[in-house]
């Protein structure tokens, strides 16, 4: 995703702030009731993150400018 967002050209800033966002994230997980201890989590946005979005977006819209898709995916694959 950093690559990505640097191969885009997005200000430097910007990658900064999404890097710090999506790292040293820590979970919690609810069974029967408990919590378990914290687990880091090393990949990733947050589930429900405005970020995701936008960032999958950009991702994809990289992706396909990579494989040069004109009109639609399935054309291509067959």
């Amino acid at each position: 995703m950093i690559t990505v967002l640097k191969e885009m050209q997005i200000p430097g800033k910007i990658v900064n702030l999404i890097n710090m966002v999506s790292q040293h994230n820590k979970a919690r997980i609810k069974l029967n009731n408990e919590y378990t201890e914290q687990i880091e989590v090393k990949t990733g946005i947050k589930q429900g993150d405005p970020l995701s979005t936008i960032l999958f977006c950009t991702v994809m819209e990289s992706l396909t400018g990579k494989l040069e898709i004109r009109r639609n995916l399935t054309t291509r694959l067959k």
